[in-house]
């Protein structure tokens, strides 16, 4: 399971002792940095695998989809609105509503030059070789104009995105739930909205992308 921290410039996502079960790969509009302070974490992107070891940092783009193992390693996952000019980092990690612990961390542990690092992503996004794929991402029932199957289509699409178009299109959703959530929507209204049956429905979908459930999750 993971917890969650907000304040209007952050937010944290720290995994409990129990946050070992793997995740569904997962999409955000916003930039992740994940610190690893103690072991590492293999991490699957799009069209690659990054190996991120102890006291290292990995920046992950807006809109990238990803999935990252669950096994042995300390640290977080902080989450940016790609909006927040990055010479602010530094300080929105010392920010006072933050657990003390991470304030903490963020003074004495290993030295992480955060602004020097987001400036290099700060214009970083998934970039399709075709631009008609971006378009299918958003509405999978509607075919690009290419001469082949839809088999075939899928499996251009997974090749570039690393994930299918539907799965994609799902990932995208819960996203959307999570913003929604975090901004304070009833889980019964984002349910409605955002296409899911009920909100048992919802609550499997976000448990098994985010290690947490959307009620514990609105809390944060």
């Amino acid at each position: 399971m993971w917890t969650y921290f907000r304040n209007p410039l952050i937010e944290l996502g720290i995994p409990t002792e129990t946050a070992r079960k793997p995740l569904r790969p997962h999409v955000h509009t916003n930039v992740q940095v994940m610190v690893v302070t103690k072991g590492s974490r293999r991490v699957n992107l799009a069209r690659q695998a990054v190996n991120v070891l102890t006291n290292s940092i990995l920046i992950i783009p807006p809109g990238v989809v990803h999935l990252a193992d669950q096994d042995d390693w300390e640290g977080f996952n902080a989450y940016i609105d790609p909006s927040v000019r990055y010479n602010w980092i530094a300080s929105i990690l010392r920010y006072p509503s933050l657990p003390d612990w991470v304030c903490d961390m963020s003074k004495n542990g290993p030295s992480f030059d955060l602004p020097a690092l987001l400036s290099l992503i700060s214009e970083g996004r998934l970039v399709w070789a075709d631009p008609k794929l971006s378009k299918y991402r958003y509405d999978h029932h509607e075919m690009p104009d290419w001469p082949q199957s839809r088999e075939g289509h899928i499996r251009r699409y997974k090749r570039e995105a690393g994930i299918s178009p539907h799965a994609h299109f799902k990932a995208t959703q819960l996203d959307q739930a999570r913003s929604k959530i975090a901004n304070g929507e009833t889980l019964a209204s984002v349910a409605a909205e955002l296409g899911f049956t009920d909100q048992s429905h919802l609550g499997r979908q976000f448990r098994a992308s985010f290690g947490i459930s959307p009620g514990r999750y609105a809390k944060g």
